[in-house]
């Protein structure tokens, strides 16, 4: 029976890599790759297992976890929504840092302080959330409400 070490050791010659540029790619020590390909370890975790799919560029990498045990068939579809979700951050943080790289200082600052007050409205709302369902009002427009009053309050300071 094939083993996942094996397997690993195989795809990593395959790419012309070694194991210590590998465990330095994934984040994990060269000894832990190399407790891999002999097994003494017998399997990743599902995290370690994608690092190792991405890295090794391994098409339907859902299928090599799933075939070494290390991820269940039950759990192929949030595997496949999770990643969905991963490359979408990744590509999201991108965008963004492209956008700050392309700011000036001043633009910096403006989105700084937009960024906070955003920031204290959302915590407010959570609290302002809390207390209705603490006092048993379950009318949105109360919460509305007092958010309203409190900005208004909180903005006069500032000004």
């Amino acid at each position: 029976m094939e083993f996942f070490g094996g397997w690993l050791k195989q795809k990593r010659k395959e790419k012309n890599l070694s194991g210590r540029k590998l465990a330095e790619k994934i984040e994990m020590s060269p000894s832990y790759i190399a407790q891999l390909e002999v097994g003494h370890i017998k399997q990743p975790s599902v995290s370690v297992g994608r690092k190792i799919m991405d890295i090794l560029d391994i098409e339907n990498p859902e299928e090599v976890l799933i075939r070494f045990g290390i991820l269940e068939k039950k759990d192929r579809l949030r595997y496949l929504f999770e990643m969905d979700e991963v490359i979408e951050k990744e590509n999201m943080i991108q965008s963004i840092k492209s956008d700050l790289d392309h700011m000036d200082l001043e633009q910096l600052n403006s989105l700084y302080i937009s960024m906070n007050k955003y920031r204290d409205i959302l915590m407010n709302i959570g609290v302002l959330e809390k207390s209705n369902q603490n006092s048993n009002k379950n009318n949105p427009v109360n919460a509305i409400r007092e958010f309203v009053e409190f900005l208004i309050t909180k903005y006069k300071k500032e000004a």
